[in-house]
């Protein structure tokens, strides 16, 4: 039986951007199957927002810095920590929705393009280079962007995950009823994948 993990990733996130870059090394072997949910804390949201605390951004820009030379990734910061999210993640549920085999290849790209190319992902522009490079529609990708009806999905899904399944912060994993946060627990994840497949 397929085990589904639920991926809640933001592309505010580095340590989000490291899970999606990285999946396939740490979950290739055991593939389950994947429900991508896009979300992005506000301040009312998000009471443990490090970029309100001086000392933890400056260590997640330290650590980013450090993880991207360990895992050989390309890094160059965005221009802003922050954007108009709501427009990057729509694009997002557009393309999963109409183009689910392009929709994480659609995600990497994203992502590449806030942390390694250093752009801005709510630009049409950008999203649009990103859709290309995925393979998928750029013209869907940036009529998604622009839907108020998948801006107001997405607006929630952090709330939803909140209540539904404990979560508080990007990455996390859902599997079954374990929650796991962070880019550092996917070993654990993988662990409790394996043990599911030998319970079954």
């Amino acid at each position: 039986m397929t085990q589904t993990v639920r991926f809640y990733f933001s592309f505010r996130s580095p340590y989000a951007w490291f899970v999606a870059q990285r999946w396939q090394v740490e979950l290739g072997d055991v593939q389950p199957a994947v429900e991508r949910i896009p979300f992005y804390p506000t301040r009312e949201t998000f009471p443990n927002d490090p970029t309100l605390v001086p000392n933890k951004i400056a260590y997640v820009v330290q650590d980013m810095i450090r993880l991207a030379r360990e895992y050989q990734l390309a890094l160059k910061p965005p221009p802003a920590i922050d954007t108009d999210w709501g427009r990057a993640h729509a694009a997002y549920l557009g393309i999963e929705r109409a183009q689910a085999d392009r929709a994480e290849a659609f995600m990497l790209e994203m992502f590449r393009s806030r942390f390694s190319r250093g752009l801005d992902v709510a630009l049409p522009e950008v999203i649009a280079g990103a859709a290309a490079r995925a393979g998928a529609d750029a013209t869907l990708a940036n009529e998604s962007a622009a839907s108020p009806e998948l801006q107001r999905e997405v607006a929630g899904s952090f709330q939803r995950g909140q209540q539904n399944h404990r979560i508080f912060g990007a990455p996390s994993f859902v599997l079954g009823d374990q929650l796991f946060w962070g880019h550092d627990r996917m070993p654990q994840l993988r662990r409790a994948l394996l043990d599911g497949a030998a319970a079954a």
